[in-house]
């Protein structure tokens, strides 16, 4: 799904949201030579993903983090999950890894949020330290 070379994260999956009725964990993928990050949002429970939908990583502070979910699996070995793949850009990944963020937003075309997600503070504090995980083995290929 990313142009030119591939070089894959060692970076595991991690949870950014657990509720009775939503699990939602985040992977780091691929990367390649423009910088360019492929990760994985997987879902289970009752929100559904599909092809479009814009994900918004919402700061405390500042603008939010687009991305587009280009592709999506569902996983037949577990109920009710899937997996949204999308990319950002090293510059994004950065704020990833420095940022605090409070939620994560499905939007849809002409709806302003289709479902939120707060993350908690442990939530927050994987992001950061994963995205720095995987900003490093960014840089690493520079």
């Amino acid at each position: 799904m990313l142009r030119g070379s591939n070089f894959y994260f060692k970076v595991p999956r991690f949870s950014i949201v657990e509720t009775e009725k939503q699990n939602l964990d985040l992977r780091f993928y691929q990367f390649n030579q423009y910088r360019e990050v492929l990760a994985v949002l997987g879902g289970q429970g009752d929100a559904k993903f599909k092809p479009g939908i814009r994900l918004a990583f919402v700061p405390e502070k500042g603008d939010a983090i687009f991305a587009e979910l280009k592709y999506v699996a569902s996983i037949p070995e577990a109920q009710n999950r899937q997996e949204g793949y999308f990319t950002v850009s090293g510059d994004d990944l950065t704020r990833l890894s420095k940022e605090k963020f409070k939620s994560i937003r499905l939007i849809e075309a002409g709806n302003p949020a289709l479902k939120v997600f707060n993350l908690t503070r442990s939530g927050s504090k994987n992001v950061n330290r994963r995205a720095e995980d995987a900003l490093k083995q960014l840089d690493e290929k520079k």
